[in-house]
């Protein structure tokens, strides 16, 4: 097997010495001996990292047609109106969110008068329970709103 000095095989590479030492650092030639580069491995191993990179202008090419099809994608559900923009999902999301928040906050004010006469658990907590799940069937609009006051007060 031949070997040659780091100088020799950079001049067969075509490449620096400095990135001779590099590449054989990162593995993709076998390390120098006290005799230098084995010649066949060191060559055998630069064209498979050379193979491996892939011409740059083909795969740049290809991520470039993947970007313009997924972009393609994108409007065709826009048009479908299947894509939904984040920030309306984000707004929809956010006025929920208050609207549950704002109704669980009003409970108290709603049943406190009439759970201050109450002194029977199983009561108030039938109070609570009943007031809680048409606040959230309110939400939900399974429930009409003003049927909560007359279902209240015939609980009691």
């Amino acid at each position: 097997m031949d070997h040659v000095k780091p100088k020799r095989l950079s001049e067969i590479l075509g490449l620096t010495t400095q990135r001779v030492g590099q590449l054989s650092k990162a593995g993709v030639i076998p390390p120098s001996t006290p005799k230098g580069y084995p010649l066949d491995r060191s060559v055998q191993g630069y064209i498979k990292f050379i193979q491996g990179r892939g011409d740059g202008k083909e795969k740049e090419q290809e991520r470039w047609t993947r970007l313009k099809a997924d972009l393609s994608e994108l409007q065709l559900k826009k048009l479908e109106g299947s894509l939904i923009p984040a920030a309306d999902v984000y707004q929809v999301a956010f006025s929920k969110s208050r609207t549950v928040r704002d109704a669980l906050l009003n409970i108290p004010a709603r049943v406190s008068s009439i759970l201050s006469a109450e002194s029977d658990p199983f009561k108030v907590e039938t109070i609570l329970s009943k007031e809680i799940r048409q606040g959230l069937e309110d939400l939900t609009g399974k429930k009409d709103a003003g049927k909560r006051k007359k279902n209240l007060q015939r609980s009691i």
